[in-house]
């Protein structure tokens, strides 16, 4: 077995450059869509590209999420701790509206959206 390798100083430094702004992005691009649940009896299919969209913002925050972990980000002893504590707010939020997500619809690994 062999251990993951751990991101380098420079690719840690990039990736806190990276992360916030891609955070933030993927929680605007889900809660615009989590807000206008479509209910539209002659369109069924609008429905389902709306959960899609919900799917793939959610998948793009837990990637993003994953990604800062595998870094060791937020570090709170690196010099830049305003960086480092605003990329644990928006992790801390992408993980709430991820549980909710997961909470309402069930998990990503589903593949059919719930009855609406």
């Amino acid at each position: 077995m062999t251990d993951t390798p751990k991101a380098s100083p420079a690719m840690r430094e990039q990736l806190l450059d990276f992360l916030p702004n891609a955070l933030e992005t993927a929680l605007t691009a889900y809660t615009v869509f989590a807000d206008k649940v479509p209910m539209d009896p002659e369109s069924p299919g609008l429905f389902k590209a709306h959960y899609d969209a919900l799917r793939v913002a959610v998948a793009h925050m837990e990637l993003l999420t994953k990604l800062a972990a595998w870094a060791d980000l937020p570090d709170p002893a690196d010099e830049k701790k305003a960086q480092h504590a605003h990329l644990a707010v928006l992790m801390a939020r992408s993980h709430v509206e991820m549980d909710g997500f997961n909470k309402r619809w069930g998990a990503l690994e589903e593949e059919d959206p719930p009855d609406a």
